[in-house]
């Protein structure tokens, strides 16, 4: 959620393993209350390019950038999920499904922890509010004993807030706090999934969507082996990789992967019908910042041939008449250099539609993209596009960088990159090996990554089916419903504070509406809008979309899916991303399903906890949202990377994610300062945590959710480089003045009120 596995995941659109079974026994225990506990409560409803860029919002994420390291075995991973209580322990298990049984925490193992003596420098003996009490609640005792296990009362929070809280979980866990997080959503996502009844025919929605989900998992988990029907596929569309292929036609490579396979790894191309012509939509393709991931990850010339290897070895055909004829590993990795840099240089701007004359394609002087190719290559795909079609063009820097690259490579070696980029984005519907490859760092890890990528496709099909299902088995009414009040505070006292700016502007919007909550927890409620807008999967819908047991068959109907509004390709990239939310510019935000955890929000959580983790995490997706607004205006644009200056000039400015903390930075007093005046409890200490009260413990709570684990190895300026800045943790803590968490400069917008 991440603040994301790569630079902040993909782009958004508009401004937008060890899988075996004692692995997933090991990790199943649910932070969500039991099904029987919930039955018995009574329901609680009442009723970037930093300078004028015009580049797309980065999905929104509670941690930080995923480094590559030397991979970690799973065993090393301990595990953090220790049982609520005994009482809230499920009393079986599901159809036989055994449950490995965690050892509860003890007070032995978890020992109180007091704040360090540090007055002198700046932190506190003990400020707890005497009158105040320790929340008693299952759920604030759990959290107290993760967070004890975690601090280090070693480090002055005044010198390093981020090792002060976060070193205990990164010396005992491969996983970030918030993958290890998702990893337990996609733990109990795939035990629901497993006990759906999936009918050959006339399957629904959440039927359908589990069909996917469990086709992928299998593959992930090694139950199905797909690496045949992926070659077939390839072959299909022209890819012979690593073999040169009798007769190369690139045009035909793209187009057939697009239409009839559903990888569109560099261009993505829609065929549509408006006003009664036939529409050619070409757009940047989906599947790159996979590609571009990996190829950034990669830092040795020996760990990049021993990639390239592997894959050659699992798709090399030895009866190839060609085979002789293979691409070589220096070839490739300078194909691959020249071509994925240059293209990164231009994917992810804001999405303007531009339509082009016909007359265009063959101005560039490029004969396999001349207007005769591409309705030749549709014909040979059985597509019936008349001569006079239109072509709107949704992202022209990225077309332009991609015709110069095909310009500048001509036609056998441009075919060499993209086949290569083919078989690497196909390899994640192939075999657990070549996705352990592809993904590379613990089995654990990649159990994460590919089961948030499973979720995706699943969600291609049948859209917020199978999360309703999710949230209606898992999610009391009332959790929901609680998390949406606390998010129109926190919308609320955001707009507030950014309307008293001198230089906020009404013209500039930030998002749609302020007072409304309709998107942004749309993944966990059922809506007509699914069967409004996509009427393709709705009950009952053509033989041609049932889902079967191979993933490959699944995915390549997936090009039969119709479109539905722009918000669902941001909400996939989010999901792949393992974003927190998905940000559309000037409209809005919308909470990813697997979100919504125990450690970011529950009702029996104490406010305190609730606002340092669903509530930050929504000022931080305003703030992102505030930043993308305001960075695309030519005036104002200059205060907003005044600001960024400060940061980069200031301590702990290392750190991974300078947009991110520029969105603490402007919003998160907001939260602390909502706590504060209006939902700040009698109850705000937890009983493990001795010293410690309800303003530090938001702070507390806050960074927690971003600890890295050991397999990201420094995090140092995860939480610092904005905690820094706010006055409000320097308050709590009494950091004196000039101590590193309360530097004598601070950052902020220029001429805030």
């Amino acid at each position: 959620m991440d603040p994301t596995s790569q630079s902040y995941g993909s782009d958004l659109q508009g401004h937008n393993i060890n899988g075996n079974v004692s692995e997933s026994q090991e990790h199943s225990k649910s932070r969500l209350k039991s099904s029987s506990k919930s039955k018995g409560k009574s329901k609680r409803r009442a009723g970037s390019k930093s300078r004028g860029s015009r580049r797309r919002l980065s999905n929104v994420s509670g941690e930080e950038n995923a480094r590559p390291s030397e991979p970690i075995a799973p065993s090393e991973r301990r595990s953090s999920m220790q049982t609520l209580s005994s009482t809230q322990t499920q009393s079986s298990t599901q159809s036989g499904e055994e449950q490995t049984q965690l050892p509860q925490t003890t007070s032995e193992q978890q020992p109180t922890i007091a704040l360090p003596g540090v007055a002198s420098e700046g932190g506190v003996d003990s400020i707890a509010d005497p009158s105040g009490v320790p929340c008693q609640t299952h759920e604030c005792r759990e959290y107290g004993r993760r967070l004890a296990s975690s601090l280090n009362a070693s480090v002055n929070p005044c010198h390093s807030f981020t090792h002060f809280v976060c070193d205990g979980w990164q010396r005992d866990n491969v996983l970030s706090v918030q993958h290890d997080l998702i990893w337990q959503t996609l733990d109990r996502v795939g035990r629901l999934v497993r006990h759906i009844d999936i009918p050959r025919t006339e399957q629904n929605d959440v039927q359908r969507a589990a069909a996917v989900y469990k086709s992928c998992d299998d593959v992930l988990h090694g139950r199905r082996d797909e690496l045949p029907a992926v070659k077939g596929a390839l072959a299909e569309a022209g890819v012979t990789w690593p073999h040169r292929p009798v007769n190369i036609d690139v045009l035909h490579v793209l187009l057939y992967s697009s239409l009839r396979l559903g990888w569109d790894v560099f261009l993505r191309v829609v065929l549509s019908r408006v006003e009664g012509r036939d529409m050619v939509i070409v757009d940047e393709g989906a599947s790159f910042p996979q590609l571009s991931e990996r190829y950034m990850m990669q830092k040795s010339t020996r760990e990049k041939e021993d990639y390239f290897n592997a894959f050659k070895r699992a798709f090399a055909n030895a009866d190839n008449e060609n085979a002789s004829e293979a691409v070589s590993f220096k070839q490739t990795t300078s194909l691959e250099a020249h071509g994925i840099s240059s293209l990164l240089k231009s994917y992810g701007f804001e999405k303007t539609p531009t339509d082009q004359s016909l007359s265009w394609l063959d101005k560039l002087r490029i004969s396999s993209l001349a207007k005769s190719s591409w309705l030749r290559v549709f014909d040979e795909l059985g597509f019936n596009v008349t001569g006079d079609f239109s072509l709107r063009v949704l992202t022209s820097a990225y077309l332009k960088a991609f015709v110069e690259l095909w310009r500048l490579l001509g036609e056998l070696n441009l075919y060499w990159l993209v086949s290569w980029g083919m078989v690497q984005v196909a390899a994640l519907y192939s075999n657990r090996d070549l996705i352990l490859k592809l993904y590379g760092g613990p089995p654990i890890q990649v159990s994460v990554r590919h089961g948030a990528f499973c979720l995706s496709r699943a969600y291609k099909f049948s859209r917020h089916a199978l999360f309703t299902k999710y949230a209606s088995d898992l999610l009391p009414e009332y959790t929901i419903y609680g998390a949406e009040q606390l998010t129109l505070k926190i919308r609320e006292s955001v707009r507030q504070l950014l309307s008293s700016w001198i230089h906020y502007s009404n013209s500039i919007a930030v998002v749609a509406n302020w007072s409304s909550l309709e998107r942004n927890f749309g993944a966990f409620r059922g809506s007509n809008e699914h069967s409004r807008n996509h009427n393709a999967n709705a009950s009952g819908s053509l033989p041609s979309l049932q889902m079967a047991e191979s993933f490959v068959e699944n995915w390549r109907k997936s090009v039969l899916v119709s479109e539905w509004d722009g918000w669902d390709a941001d909400i996939i990239s989010a999901m792949v991303s393992l974003q927190f939310a998905a940000l559309r510019l000037r409209d809005d935000f919308q909470v990813v399903p697997f979100s919504m955890s125990f450690l970011h929000y529950d009702a029996d959580l104490a406010n305190m906890l609730n606002f340092g983790g669903l509530g930050f995490l929504v000022a931080l997706a305003l703030g992102r949202l505030f930043l993308g607004a305001y960075q695309q205006d030519e005036f104002k644009s200059q205060y907003v990377n005044a600001l960024l200056d400060c940061i980069k000039a200031g301590a702990f400015s290392r750190g991974p994610n300078h947009e991110n903390s520029m969105a603490e930075i402007i919003t998160g007093r907001a939260v602390v300062d909502t706590y504060v005046k209006g939902a700040k409890q009698y109850y705000d200490q937890l009983e493990e945590l001795k010293g410690y009260e309800g303003t530090q413990l938001l702070f507390i709570a806050s960074c927690y959710l971003k600890c890295e684990g050991s397999y990201v190895g420094n995090s140092d300026g995860l939480c610092d480089m904005s905690f820094q800045y706010l006055p409000e943790f320097a308050e709590a803590f009494q950091c004196s003045p000039g101590t590193p968490m309360n530097p004598m400069k601070l950052c902020s917008l220029p001429e805030f009120n």
